[in-house]
């Protein structure tokens, strides 16, 4: 990432009194941006960090399509439904008495783009159209 002038900065968020102080001090420099985990905080809080980071115009990714349509900016990672789908038939096998430690670890086959043009607009970005054309999704 140095290559490209850019630098790695770990955010810690420790419980939800500190989401907007953490965001915000984050966002103050402008020219940040912010990629957010997937992790079990940040999906029960998705909403209010969503609206700290549009709040301060901090564009950021997320690991799932469900966290563009609750207002986040743009989204990539491993279709869920095709995962589900892929758990479904492991259940299916082991139901029929395989063993799980005989069964191979699954990588996710696909991986979806989306795109929420409404937020890209209403933090001021403009997405350019070739990312556009390349979305899986786009809301407009």
């Amino acid at each position: 990432m140095a290559a490209l002038g850019l630098q790695a900065v770990e955010l810690e968020l420790k419980n939800d009194d500190e989401i907007d102080t953490v965001i915000a001090d984050f966002a103050a420099p402008r020219g940040n941006g912010m990629v957010a985990n997937s992790d079990n905080f940040i999906a029960v809080h998705r909403d209010r960090i969503i609206a700290a980071a549009n709040t301060h115009r901090l564009p950021t990714m997320y690991p799932s399509g469900y966290m563009t349509g609750s207002g986040g900016l743009i989204s990539y990672g491993a279709d869920q439904a095709q995962q589900w789908q892929a758990a479904a038939s492991y259940v299916d096998r082991i139901l029929r008495g395989e063993k799980p430690r005989d069964l191979p670890a699954q990588q996710p086959a696909k991986f979806v783009l989306t795109i929420n043009l409404k937020t890209a607009k209403a933090i001021g970005l403009d997405v350019p159209w070739f990312l556009q054309q390349r979305a899986d999704e786009v809301i407009e």
